[in-house]
């Protein structure tokens, strides 16, 4: 990018490419503020028997869940916000019959109930976010709840919630089995842990209170097509090329495939049995691969020039404490205090064996180093 503001400024077209140009960006404007039409997509028609219904079906994870659903021969309904940007594993299958498209929102109760009548099972991956507690609240939490309720009221057999290895205390070292206990300090962490911790709990609840048939799923790290190299996983990307280790980064990092996921999640709706009802099942693979080799095979394969700095836990704090002094001192209202219980548990420093998924649904994530990085790294080469 630099070079080509370099060579513009070093060489300026003439006016009248100039005033060409500038046509372009108008009307490029001009089409940006129009309506865009919503494509046309097959009516979806009653549910069928043994219908899984996807929340969030066209999403990193959504889509590939969809297509290993398809495998298994499962009629499936993916519930999207929006329509004008179907992946293929969605569209393909809709041509055929085979996938049921509806739109619905997790604000919606409405649109909720009808995208959930005669679903046997829900896989929910539209799980919401937000930069502030209230947003992730209301997007997060209680758009899950409303999701789980509007299943009860479906009469749905199976509720899988996608939260995230972010809901446990990763910092370590030890290891963490399979169990509903969540990191105990919520406060102490982001928003977005803290949000999957509250959704977690407040699911729970409803399974004691009303029955919600309910699995919860913990993706680790989830690499793959599609994923940003930048990953927070890796560490602070204080510039797009620029990786600052949670650490040294050289102990293996709860890694895991997308497709490995995907696998996973139709495993558990297709997995016969109650034995699953109330369990939390992580989902991480155990590549011995670390963040600074990440990087450096990031790095080989997309021929980019991404460079991973160490940093120790403690040089990291004190730098935050002396951004927090910052603020106070620049009379910043309330700013909070740096956490080292949350910097700990971004080091993903814990080894997550991932039991349950292996014992009762016989998964097998990749795990060999050199086929781990070509599924999820070595995809950039060429690109």
């Amino acid at each position: 990018m630099r070079g080509s503001i370099e060579a513009f400024h070093a060489s300026p077209p003439s006016p009248g490419a100039a005033v060409e140009v500038l046509g372009w960006c108008d009307e490029i404007a001009r089409a940006a503020a129009r309506p865009a039409a919503s494509p046309a997509v097959p009516q979806p028609g009653p549910p069928r028997a043994g219908e899984v219904c996807v929340l969030g079906a066209n999403g990193f994870i959504g889509r590939r869940t969809v297509a290993a659903l398809l495998e298994r021969g499962l009629p499936v309904t993916a519930i999207v916000r929006r329509v004008d940007a179907l992946p293929p594993e969605i569209t393909q299958g809709a041509a055929d019959g085979r996938v049921r498209i509806v739109r619905a929102r997790l604000e919606d109760r409405g649109s909720l109930a009808a995208a959930l009548a005669g679903a046997k099972s829900v896989v929910h991956l539209a799980t919401g976010g937000g930069d502030t507690w209230e947003e992730v609240l209301r997007s997060m939490v209680k758009g899950s709840v409303a999701a789980a309720e509007a299943a009860l009221d479906a009469g749905a057999e199976r509720f899988v919630y996608v939260s995230s290895i972010a809901a446990l205390d990763t910092g370590g070292p030890g290891t963490i089995e399979d169990s509903l206990a969540t990191d105990p300090r919520p406060d102490a962490r982001p928003v977005y842990s803290r949000g999957k911790i509250a959704a977690e709990k407040a699911l729970l609840a409803l399974r004691a209170s009303r029955g919600l048939p309910l699995v919860i799923a913990r993706p680790g790290v989830v690499m793959g097509a599609g994923t940003p190299m930048q990953h927070s996983g890796l560490g602070l990307w204080a510039r797009d090329n620029h990786c600052v280790g949670w650490g040294a980064g050289e102990h293996p990092l709860p890694l895991v495939w997308v497709d490995d996921v995907a696998d996973a999640l139709a495993r558990i709706v297709a997995h016969a049995g109650h034995d699953l009802d109330g369990k939390a099942l992580n989902l991480c693979a155990a590549p011995p691969i670390g963040a600074r080799e990440m990087v450096a095979e990031l790095a080989r394969s997309s021929g980019r020039a991404l460079h991973f700095h160490a940093r120790p836990l403690g040089a990291s704090q004190l730098m935050e404490i002396g951004k927090w002094i910052v603020k106070k001192v620049g009379g910043r209202r309330d700013p909070e205090f740096p956490s080292w219980h949350d910097l700990r548990a971004r080091s993903l420093a814990a080894r997550i064996p991932s039991g349950t998924a292996r014992a009762l649904l016989g998964w097998k994530p990749v795990e060999d180093r050199e086929t781990f990085l070509d599924r999820t790294v070595r995809i950039h080469a060429g690109r």
